[in-house]
Parts: structure tokens; C-alpha cells; sequence
């Protein structure tokens, strides 16, 4: 699916990557959408599953991962932790979407390095203004 900085899977250039994954197609879909209006030089994937995100990152790597926590058959946290045995898993800048509050879900994403975990409702703008500021950071060390 093609959409001006939006497909469901391959992310291609040297723009910034992003890969949103949620298991509700509309969700993932809409935040992808907002998150494309970025610019041409944000790229946005989506995937509606970890095992299809997994799949997505054959084609490439991204920058950042954006993933909902609850997801059948492997949760948010439980993809961050495979995308981590990759070799360029560990640049990778993930944020947690939950409605879970547990200190045990926050400890978790700590030692995984989750930059920051989301709570349930997250406004498409809030995203945007995290992939700016991460964007930002990039281009900072790239010079």
C-alpha cells in the first residue's frame, strides 16, 4: 500500500524509517498515515502484527519502532527484544503504545532501552512531536 511516505511494508531511501505495528489494521493505518505527513523524508511502514513487522524489517532497517503493547501471539515488548538480536536492532529507538500501567511492564521496557512507554489514548500529534525530536537527534549526530 502506497500512499506518498506510507507503505504497509518496505521502507527504502535514506529517509528516516518508521515502523508503527498494532494489530488493529485501522489503528496502525491512522497513526501511519499522521506520522507520513511528516515530510518525504520520513518514511513510515506499518505492520498489523510482530511477526509481519519481523518480516518488514527483512526488506531493511528503520530507525524508529513504534508498537502497541497487546498483540496476539507476540506482545510490544517481546518484538522490541527480538528486533534487539539484530545487528542493527540496538539503534533502533522503540516506543511502547499500552493501556498497562505496571511497574513491572516499565521495568521491563527499561532494560530493553524503550525510550519511553505511551499510555492509552495517544494523540497521532504526540507521536509526531516524538519522531521530530528523535529525527532531530539523528540528524545532530550525523554531523
Amino acid at each position: 500500500m502506497q500512499n506518498g511516505g506510507m507503505n504497509s511494508c518496505n521502507a527504502g531511501s535514506s529517509a528516516l524509517k518508521v515502523l508503527v505495528v498494532d494489530d488493529y489494521p485501522n489503528a496502525a493505518a491512522l497513526l501511519a498515515r499522521s506520522i507520513s505527513k511528516l515530510g518525504s523524508n520520513v518514511r513510515v511502514s506499518f505492520a498489523t502484527s510482530a511477526y509481519q513487522a519481523l518480516e518488514c524489517l527483512q526488506d531493511g532497517a528503520i530507525d524508529i519502532l513504534v508498537t502497541d503493547m497487546d498483540m496476539p501471539g507476540m506482545t510490544g515488548l517481546e518484538l522490541i527484544e527480538r528486533l534487539q538480536k539484530y545487528p542493527a536492532g540496538s539503534r533502533i529507538v522503540s516506543f511502547l503504545i499500552t493501556a498497562s500501567h505496571t511497574q513491572e511492564l516499565k521495568m521491563k521496557a527499561r532494560e530493553l532501552h524503550v525510550r519511553e512507554v505511551l499510555h492509552k489514548p495517544v494523540h497521532p500529534e504526540r507521536i509526531c512531536q516524538i519522531i521530530i525530536g528523535v529525527q532531530a537527534e539523528i540528524e545532530k549526530e550525523l554531523e
